[in-house]
């Protein structure tokens, strides 16, 4: 049997809007695009003159405002028509100002509970494809098929320029790729239902596809009974992953002396790089222990070879990659794993430091971070190094895991050479930012430049200036 309701979820211009009406026109079901809903209401406030960090007037506005949703009225490209108060703002709803009000609007939780109970009525109804933010996870926790499209946000951003121009509107690109991030930041950090994908989900990177390559694999997991148990592998690795971190943290809590700081600086929600120091091992799986998220890995493909950790490597579901060696496919499910707003957590030096302290890190971290936007959360660790001479001597080894504050990449730029400059310049922020967090014993290529000795006729105008060193 075909799913009777089925949900779409995933951030702006994911291209959930498109493959939910298309797939709804050939099943013949109903198809209802939530955030058309809040959309209305965010235009309504703008014409009205309601204050949007006015969260009590929304709200109210929310619960008053007449929103309906029909089959198109009108031949003009639309996919449906929309009414506020029984005015058509299909296309109104669409304009940059509404763009960059909308994620506040939808965050408050008193406009998404007046929306959502009208939405639980009517999928509930079946024979609908629901498309949304939070369908999978608030709306529709039942539904039959869960779907959740991403997508970089650079690829993103071009299609709503596009789509923008196509209308004969003005837009420039760095500034709906900066909005389009803004949104991602506040869908996936509100408190209310943040953009995430739901358990048992089926997740799809609709990077470089197009519209037709992307129906033809919905369709597929709609006529196909084996897409249930995609979504049951996926949820059994969740648990998996959940039972990995309960347990590392118990045998760190029996067997270490372990001191945690700075978890207030991890954001709640969306894409995340996670950069950190490598200098044993249990680097990783400290990481993966103590972040409150569900953390994505990337592991040498040498470890998989080794019996017990290859196969603990592969239920985690860790990405595997090759030393010394540009990988595209690794690039690609890196990319991938941000575009659906997880965590994902690597060492920028790519390999454990044969002297304890910093090496000259590679340009991975900061290349991911400009191609996806995802913001850097730096991470600074001690006392791995010398756990298994801890252990011999029966000593519970000393462990400090140091949280910093999150590095918001800049818009990538579009020449080739200065995105070069881009790459290394963010790369030497994020191993200078690690190494502030870092004694000074660790912090070995990036420690601050030391300052010369003051010289006769310092001040003059002959005197040599000062030379200042950085993440000190």
């Amino acid at each position: 049997m075909k799913p009777s309701i089925i949900a779409i979820d995933g951030p702006a211009a994911s291209g959930k809007s498109t493959i939910g009406e298309l797939l709804a026109r050939r099943l013949g079901y109903l198809y209802l695009d939530t955030g058309a809903m809040y959309r209305a209401v965010t235009w309504v406030a703008l014409e009205q003159g309601i204050d949007i960090a006015d969260e009590e007037a929304i709200t109210a506005l929310a619960e008053r405002v007449e929103i309906n949703i029909t089959r198109p009225t009108v031949d003009d490209g639309r996919q449906y028509t929309v009414y506020a108060n029984g005015q058509d703002v299909t296309w109104q709803i669409r304009r940059p100002e509404v763009d960059a009000n909308v994620s506040p609007v939808s965050a408050y939780p008193g406009v998404r509970q007046a929306l959502t109970d009208q939405q639980r009525r009517i999928g509930r109804r079946g024979h609908i494809v629901m498309m949304g933010r939070d369908i999978g996870t608030v709306v529709l926790p039942e539904a039959d098929l869960k779907i959740y499209l991403g997508a970089t946000a650079e690829e993103r951003a071009r299609r709503r320029h596009r789509e923008v121009r196509e209308r004969g509107e003005v837009a420039d690109y760095e500034e709906v790729l900066a909005a389009m991030r803004r949104r991602d930041k506040i869908d996936s950090e509100r408190k209310a239902a943040p953009l995430r994908p739901a358990d048992d989900a089926i997740v799809i990177d609709t990077t470089g596809l197009s519209i037709a390559e992307v129906l033809a694999r919905v369709e597929g997991l709609v006529q196909n009974p084996k897409s249930k148990v995609q979504s049951s592998n996926g949820k059994g690795r969740a648990i998996f992953r959940r039972f990995t971190r309960s347990f590392l943290r118990l045998l760190l809590r029996l067997f270490t002396h372990l001191e945690v700081t700075g978890l207030e600086n991890i954001p709640q929600g969306g894409p995340l790089l996670v950069a950190f120091n490598h200098l044993a091992y249990l680097d990783g799986p400290l990481v993966l222990a103590l972040l409150p998220q569900l953390v994505e890995g990337i592991a040498l493909e040498d470890l998989y070879r080794v019996p017990v950790t290859g196969q603990l490597l592969r239920l985690y579901g860790t990405i595997p990659v090759h030393r010394d060696q540009f990988d595209r496919q690794v690039i690609r499910r890196a990319l991938r794993v941000l575009a659906e707003g997880k965590v994902l957590a690597l060492a920028p030096e790519a390999r454990m430091s044969l002297t304890g302290a910093l090496e000259q890190a590679r340009l991975g971290v900061a290349y991911l971070a400009l191609r996806s936007g995802a913001p850097i959360l730096p991470v600074a660790i001690t006392g791995t190094e010398t756990v298994p001479s801890d252990l011999k001597r029966l000593r519970r080894p000393r462990l400090t895991l140091t949280v910093g504050e999150v590095i918001v990449p800049p818009p990538q730029a579009s020449k080739p050479q200065a995105r070069r400059q881009q790459v290394a310049e963010l790369t030497d922020e994020i191993m200078h930012r690690i190494a502030a967090l870092l004694p000074p014993e660790y912090r070995g290529v990036y420690a601050p430049t030391p300052t010369p000795p003051p010289t006769l006729g310092e001040g003059s105008s002959n005197s040599p200036s000062p030379r200042v060193g950085r993440g000190g």
